[in-house]
């Protein structure tokens, strides 16, 4: 960024910070607490300026690698197995520091050493019939299974500049409860950075997961990186692999960004840079491919941080600055012409109308839990046959197998034929419960809908209010920002609350190479005849499937009835409030008339002078919006 565009970025930074303060002021004034603070966070946000950056992309791929070789320094483990991984966020630090971060509401954040970190999450690998050994593994998976991630401090000078890393799971990560963590964290990034393989370059699943995990949470900033370089041993073979990549990729992304690098290269090659002693021979950094990754990454930071992290604060604020002005001052101002005892007649009208909008309430949400405790049955049920079928099809393939007795070859065909049925399975129960769920919420909506209709028609129809929303902004609608669902009417913003982000809820399902693990078929492949070895494989298959189901569907049936506890408690709280808020407002506007009327008209002068404040402070919003879109195309 050149030292005019960083000024020009600063001098927007700065209208929006001034513009969002003005808005905190009106809000403040006005004692709407709830917006106040929601407009401290952001400009808190703005100020800091953090930027995330998610990496991703399937176990095996070298993420862990990729971003030590990032950072230059190895900080994360390279975990030998998947139970072992957990999500990482890296952030700047004076000194390296560990934070665990908990699952469980209430439990205060560890803060633990390197040494103490490394061993939770990169234990040693336990030998069969070592039992001490199994039962200390056993202890340290469910150490991590306890945890939500981690915050790793480390004074890197990517960090530095206000980068947030982070580094999640395998995407076919077996683990339902992290891969909901994940996707919790990905609508909540800036940019993504999606590590392939050049080994076994674009499985369907990744494909998949582009689609409708990235872009579907509106991430537009994308970095493909192609790692083990070192792996394709011939410039032919790097051309045809990147060749093919771009192909497929550019069905769903226009234009991608594809750097080919080896990050195990480039991590020892910077390693030596930092005199550190690293065995064998390493590539110069130069020929791993990171440079050129590294300054793509570096002008983006530069030109596109600034843009796009200061979009939402300025959308958020015109957004706000519209909600104070239609939900508060137009309300009080409308009032201000009525009597005292008059006023008071009619807010009794609207306060018996609230009265039997609570009522309503909790009907429709006794009824929107009936139906949703319902409907999970029904998706335990059929993720159960689903993945019995799944099963079948894998014990099937390794019965009619006849290729060569190698584990790799076998875990190949079990892994083509369950794999798409595996992908099958998980659009199906998505795109059921993603409907069931908006469907339900939807129903409560409309009920709901009508206890809002009925209040703002009881409020123009006692208080002479002229309607001050849009046609169909009374509807309690369920809209989607930064992977929290939002609640909002015609009478004002319901609030925040965090359901499982975009409706998710974690799919559970084994990955066919997992079933091939330890020196068992090695062993039996070397020492047994044909018939015997796919027996023994077929044996482990059904045990590995069939014992898994119970757990997964009981995973499933877990989550289910968490959202719909979420759910229902978030509906009924944010109703709460929403009624709540309307009562202390009329409350606020009978004490406002009863003041004498020189203080009336000086108490209209002011709420004339919020509105203008408000109205400049919006268009000043807009116009910075509007440029910063214009400058990131």
């Amino acid at each position: 960024m050149s030292g005019q565009q960083l000024l020009q970025y600063r001098q927007k930074r700065e209208r929006i910070v001034q513009a969002l303060s003005r808005i905190q002021g009106v809000a403040e004034a006005l004692r709407v607490p709830a917006v106040a603070e929601a407009l401290n966070d952001t400009i808190e946000d703005v100020r800091q300026e953090r930027f995330k950056v998610v990496v991703v992309g399937e176990f095996s791929r070298g993420k862990s690698t990729f971003i030590n070789a990032l950072l230059g320094r190895r900080i994360l483990p390279s975990s030998p197995v998947p139970t072992t991984t957990i999500l990482n966020k890296i952030v700047y630090a004076d000194q390296p520091d560990y934070l665990l971060m908990y699952r469980e509401a209430g439990r205060a954040p560890e803060r633990v050493d390197e040494t103490a970190f490394q061993a939770i999450v990169a234990p040693e690998e336990a030998e069969e019939g070592d039992d001490r050994a199994l039962a200390l593994r056993d202890e340290r998976l469910e150490r991590i299974a306890e945890i939500a991630y981690a915050e790793i401090g480390y004074p890197t000078e990517l960090c530095g500049h206000g980068v947030e890393i982070v580094d999640t799971p395998g995407t076919n990560d077996l683990d339902a409860a992290r891969e909901e963590i994940t996707y919790r964290f990905i609508p909540q990034s800036d940019a993504a950075i999606i590590v392939l393989s050049g080994r076994m370059p674009l499985a369907e699943t990744e494909m998949h997961f582009i689609r409708d995990r990235i872009i579907a949470s509106d991430i537009k900033k994308m970095f493909f990186v192609v790692n083990f370089k070192d792996a394709l041993k011939t410039e032919a073979d790097r051309v045809k692999v990147m060749a093919y990549i771009d192909e497929h990729i550019r069905n769903i992304v226009p234009e991608p960004r594809l750097f080919l690098l080896s990050a195990k290269q480039a991590l020892a090659a910077k390693r030596r840079l930092r005199g550190e002693n690293v065995k064998g021979e390493a590539a110069p950094l130069e020929q791993t491919g990171y440079p050129e990754f590294e300054e793509a990454l570096a002008t983006f930071l530069a030109r596109d941080q600034g843009p796009i992290k200061l979009l939402k604060p300025a959308d958020r604020g015109v957004r706000m600055a519209a909600e104070l002005q239609a939900n508060h001052i137009r309300l009080l101002l409308g009032t201000m012409t009525l009597g005292v005892d008059e006023l008071e007649k009619r807010l009794a009208l609207v306060r018996a109308e609230l009265e039997r909008a609570r009522r309503a309430s909790d009907e429709t949400l006794r009824s929107f839990r009936t139906n949703l405790t319902a409907a999970g049955q029904g998706m335990r049920e059929e993720l159960a046959n689903g993945l019995h079928d799944i099963a079948n099809s894998a014990v099937r393939t390794v019965t009619n197998y006849q290729g060569a007795l190698e584990k790799n070859e076998i875990a190949r065909a079990v892994e083509g034929t369950v794999a798409p049925l595996q992908t099958s399975l998980q659009d199906r129960l998505r795109q059921r419960q993603t409907a069931i769920l908006e469907e339900e919420f939807q129903r409560a909506n409309r009920k709901l809908q009508y206890e809002w209709d009925a209040i703002e028609a009881k409020i123009v129809e006692s208080l002479s209010l002229q309607a001050s929303t849009q046609a169909g902004d009374g509807e309690l609608q369920v809209s989607y920002d930064e992977g929290e669902v939002v609640v909002k009417t015609g009478l004002g913003s319901l609030g925040l609350f965090g359901l499982i982000a975009g409706f998710h809820i974690a799919i559970p399902f084994a990955l066919p190479a997992l079933f091939f693990g330890g020196s068992f078929l090695y062993t039996y492949f070397q020492n047994k005849m044909r018939e015997r070895v796919l027996g023994e494989a077929r044996v482990q298959i059904e045990k590995r499937y069939r014992d898994g189901i119970p757990a997964a569907v009981a995973s499933y049936g877990k989550q289910w009835d968490d959202l719909t506890d979420r759910a229902e408690a978030a509906f009924r709280d944010e109703i709460r409030l929403k009624l709540d808020s309307i009562a202390a407002r009329l409350a606020g506007i009978e004490a406002e008339r009863a003041k004498e009327a020189s203080v009336v008209e000086a108490r209209k002068r002011e709420l004339a002078s919020y509105q203008a404040a408000l109205e400049d402070s919006a268009r000043l919003l807009q116009e910075t919006a509007n440029e910063l879109r214009s400058t990131n195309g």
